[in-house]
């Protein structure tokens, strides 16, 4: 009987051969994770419901005519769980563990699970007590039973998986890790390991995929490292900012040869750490044999940016994967195609040497429920992974993210490197992460940013409302050829715009007045940048009105900033805009810090709160000559920001909706087991109750309500012409991804409003919103007061 079928060749995988070549895979990805045992047991069996006449049918049916069958409509993933149930149902509770576990990665590979769900329904049990008659598994059993496969030494190998299970849960003993959510992590580990054998075999038997085997030995690091510390040498020693750049780089070459672990990279904006993280992670895989090296950023900009400046340093192209949704390689010949295929193969599972990717792709393969997020987990073990800009990661998602690091970390032999200028204290909550000792990878955060203090911090007092803010812009103008302003909402930011043009027009010197918004197309706030970074050059006089976007690790530098209040993180990154290199002539670049009356922080409770504790500490600091932005302050911020009353429940990701978080759906479930116990008096008979697939499903890495509207902005016209006239339906994926960096996103309310004053286009039967070409402002972006066209 088959397991698959080539189309175009009517080639024939039998099942026998696609579990037994499933299963090495799965022992080969297993090994250096201690699971060989365990994952070559799982995949033996997790087609093994294929074995009918029935699934034939169902698959020949679906190869000939595909509209004939509905995809999932013929269960062939329960078969092999129910087996290794009735099998190995032992009574040892390391026994039910790895049986459970098994079992539960089986009826996963297609889609994750509840053990016990919410309410308190047992899903596991009754997903091993389903009608067997109806999955024909007498059928299944009789046909298994008849091959050579069966006399494998299935029992032999149970108990070598039950002593993995043991070894890995004394470890977490050992570490003090939470065993349930550790056996979170071994589940999903095991389930990823599973979904990638899996689809690797099959995608070597249907010929789409050239790769039959994985990847196992570390990469030669030496090549890469030697290619940055020769560009290293190269920069200039007479630049101030660059000898304290090199002393930087120079912590981190020698710091790369202390064993596994999780540090703290504290560097101060401007000061290297994009090129010294590198460094150091190129030596310590080198010293510690690691097999990845991950660069994860929160923001697409600063990955686009960086993944840039690698890929010149370290000159291996062929070694970098930027897996981000701005990444569109054409596909317009042969080799293009080609190389379309295999970018596509690498996102897949990350099997590559350096993987540079955003919090949203990271997140979603620690937590969410998508299978494809779940294959990639795996190849986080036995990694470097340098995280930046980690101030970014949200609240919600602090505890969760500790605990996931601790047990890639402790269990599973990965180093993880926390970077930024203000780091959080993560260390410091309910559920901290488990920082080595020592944690700090440069020895003296506090000297360096004594040395490196660019800046100087600068509260203003009294309400600032657009008048007036743009009375002081024009005040330091008068000083300086430019000023930077960054608010906190994209309405304040437009009308501090208006404000300052109205002002700059009757001015003596009129300056050129730039602004910068998440209502503007990705593609227009690159143009923007590009043009700023030329004025910057060229020391053309100019304003910038500006969102916090800018302060997302934009390599750019102003005379002067303007800050309305936020978290002390965001000052610093706004400050981090200001005298960059030091070119300042007097010394320090002054960032003046606001209380901007046009904003209404209503639904930006975490910025108003940060903002407010900033309001109280900047003036103390200020009194006390101690620079705000210095380690010990940014401590006593985080401090007060993480000791509210109400932060320790959010910071488990709250699912306020179900009465319960992220957390706990993946520890023991309180909640599940109280219905549960409730409805049957006693508690379930679970090794593991977690609620894989609630919290998968509603896991966000970013919270989100927005639609996205392709705008009119340069090549935007042409697709929305292509999307609304000649679009075939093949091409319509690579033209809808390539249109998003001519795409905004917008709120439910905004989208109505556009609406109403029938502002929008509708493509492709409503799966498409276009706005019209007089609702898109080549200095704002979208604008709710249309223009005349020209």
């Amino acid at each position: 009987m088959i397991a698959h079928i080539v189309k175009s060749t009517q080639k024939e995988q039998s099942i026998p051969d696609h579990l037994k070549e499933t299963g090495e895979l799965a022992w080969i990805i297993g090994i250096p994770l201690r699971i060989p045992h365990l994952a070559k047991l799982t995949a033996y069996f997790h087609d093994l419901g294929k074995w009918r006449i029935r699934f034939e049918s169902y698959l020949r049916a679906a190869v000939e005519n595909p509209q004939s069958a509905i995809r999932g409509s013929v269960n062939h993933s329960s078969a092999g769980a129910i087996y290794i149930h009735r099998r190995f149902n032992k009574n040892g509770e390391l026994e039910k563990i790895t049986e459970q576990v098994i079992c539960t990665a089986i009826l996963s590979h297609h889609g994750l699970m509840d053990c016990l769900s919410v309410d308190g329904k047992d899903i596991f049990h009754r997903r091993l007590e389903e009608n067997t008659d109806a999955l024909e598994y007498s059928e299944i059993l009789e046909n298994f039973e008849k091959d050579d496969l069966s006399e494998l030494p299935f029992d032999a190998w149970f108990q070598e998986a039950v002593k993995e299970v043991g070894a890995y849960l004394k470890e977490t003993d050992l570490v003090h890790i939470s065993k349930d959510f550790a056996l979170a992590m071994l589940e999903r580990m095991l389930l990823s390991i599973l979904i990638d054998a899996d689809r690797l075999n099959t995608a070597a038997f249907t010929g789409n995929r050239q790769e039959k085997e994985v990847r196992t030995r570390a990469p030669k690091w030496k090549e890469p490292l030697h290619n940055l510390d020769l560009y290293m040498k190269k920069l200039p020693k007479t630049n101030k900012i660059n000898t304290y750049r090199n002393q930087v780089s120079e912590e981190c070459f020698s710091f790369a040869e202390n064993g596994t672990g999780i540090y703290i990279l504290q560097v101060p904006t401007g000061g290297g750490k994009t090129l010294s993280s590198m460094r150091y992670a190129l030596r310590h895989a080198q010293h510690t044999g690691k097999k990845r090296i991950f660069y994860i950023a929160p923001y697409i900009s600063v990955l686009e940016q960086n993944s840039k400046e690698y890929r010149d340093v370290l000159q291996k192209e062929d070694w970098i994967l930027e897996h981000h949704s701005n990444v569109i390689p054409e596909d317009r010949d042969l080799e293009k195609q080609t190389e379309l295929g295999r970018y596509k193969h690498l996102t897949e599972n990350w099997d590559q040497k350096i993987i540079m990717t955003t919090f949203v792709q990271f997140l979603n393969a620690l937590f969410s429920g998508s299978t494809q997020a779940v294959r990639r987990f795996h190849n986080l073990s036995d990694a470097v992974i340098i995280i930046d800009e980690i101030q970014s990661l949200p609240l919600r998602m602090i505890e969760p993210f500790n605990m996931a690091m601790n047990i890639l970390n402790q269990l599973f032999h990965t180093t993880v490197v926390l970077c930024s200028a203000t780091q959080p204290l993560l260390g410091k909550v309910s559920n901290p992460i488990h920082l080595s000792d020592p944690a700090s990878i440069i020895s003296s955060p506090e000297n360096l940013f004594r040395d490196l203090k660019r800046t100087v911090i600068k509260p203003l007092k009294g309400p600032y409302d657009a008048g007036r803010t743009a009375e002081l812009v024009e005040e330091i103008l008068k000083k300086k050829r430019n000023v930077l302003v960054i608010l906190n909402t994209k309405a304040a930011a437009r009308r501090v715009y208006q404000a300052v043009c109205a002002r700059n027009k009757d001015s003596d010197r009129p300056v050129a007045i730039m602004h910068l918004s998440n209502i503007m197309a990705p593609e227009h706030r690159i143009d923007f940048i590009r043009e700023m970074r030329r004025k910057l050059l060229d020391e053309e006089p100019f304003v910038c009105i500006s969102t916090s976007l800018i302060e997302a690790g934009v390599d750019i530098s102003f005379q002067s900033v303007v800050r309305s209040y936020a978290g002390l993180e965001s000052i610093a990154q706004a400050a981090g805009r200001c005298n960059r290199n030091a070119e300042a002539e007097d010394g320090a670049g002054v960032v003046y810090v606001i209380r901007c009356t046009e904003e209404n922080l209503g639904q930006l409770e975490e910025i108003e709160t940060g903002g407010n504790i900033s309001k109280v500490l900047i003036p103390e600091f200020t009194k006390r000559e101690t620079d705000p932005l210095a380690p010990r302050a940014m401590h006593e911020y985080y401090t007060r920001y993480y000791g509210r009353a109400d932060a320790a429940q959010k910071m488990k990701y709250l699912m306020e909706e179900i009465g319960t978080n992220l957390v706990e759906l993946l520890e023991n479930n309180p909640q599940g087991c109280r219905a549960y116990r409730t409805k049957q008096g006693i508690l379930p008979d679970l090794a593991m109750k977690q609620a894989f697939k609630t919290a998968g499903d509603r896991f966000e890495a970013i919270e989100s309500n927005t639609a996205g509207i392709l705008v009119p902005y340069k090549k935007g016209k042409d697709f929305i012409h292509i999307l609304n006239k000649e679009a075939a339906p093949e091409q319509l994926p690579g033209l809808l991804k390539k249109a998003q960096r001519y795409t905004v996103n917008l709120f439910p309310y905004q989208i109505e409003e556009l609406l109403k004053k029938n502002a929008l286009i509708v493509l492709l039967n409503g799966n498409v919103l276009a706005l019209k070409e007089e609702y898109y402002d080549l200095a704002l972006g979208i604008v709710t007061e249309g223009r005349a066209k020209d």
